[in-house]
């Protein structure tokens, strides 16, 4: 199964001055991000869960980013401040699993996006169980209820767009 969630644009970098090398998964410091984050890990047993950001693409875990940015998708999706939809391609076939679930954790403006660089199979197969829920307060309400209660929701709102 692979798991995607959204990078979330407060980084450890914004409250340093230098901004050292650092972890993807240590970087994204945010609210929507770390509760994402504590879903997938509390209720998504995976071997490959992916960060998708407008700067470096898709980020596993244990790698190192080097540098701060300030770019992010819009309603459109890609554009031309962020990685375009070639880089993305070329990441994904080096990191996605084959035949398996794919979820991703963000809002409406990452459909745009992930359709710019999966398969039209691959994004037919791609759950978004929070999108729908309204704005980044639902999305992080149903997350911080979802893990308060034990309840998972992802696959009671398997919402294939």
């Amino acid at each position: 199964m692979t798991v995607i969630i959204a990078s979330g644009k407060p980084k450890c970098w914004d409250k340093t001055v230098e901004t050292v090398p650092t972890k993807a998964s240590d970087v994204y410091t945010g609210t929507f991000h770390r509760l994402c984050r504590d879903y997938t890990k509390h209720f998504l047993t995976t071997e490959t869960v992916l960060i998708l950001s407008p700067y470096y693409g898709l980020v596993e875990l244990d790698k190192v980013l080097t540098e701060t940015y300030d770019v992010r998708f819009n309603a459109s999706g890609i554009n031309k401040n962020t990685i375009q939809a070639s880089q993305l391609k070329a990441q994904w076939l080096k990191l996605k699993e084959p035949e398996q679930s794919i979820y991703l954790f963000g809002g409406e403006k990452f459909i745009k996006v992930v359709k710019a660089f999966m398969t039209e199979d691959e994004s037919n197969r791609v759950k978004y169980p929070l999108v729908g829920l309204g704005g980044i307060g639902y999305m992080q309400q149903k997350m911080k209820l979802s893990l308060l209660a034990n309840e998972p929701f992802h696959n009671t709102k398997d919402k294939i767009i």
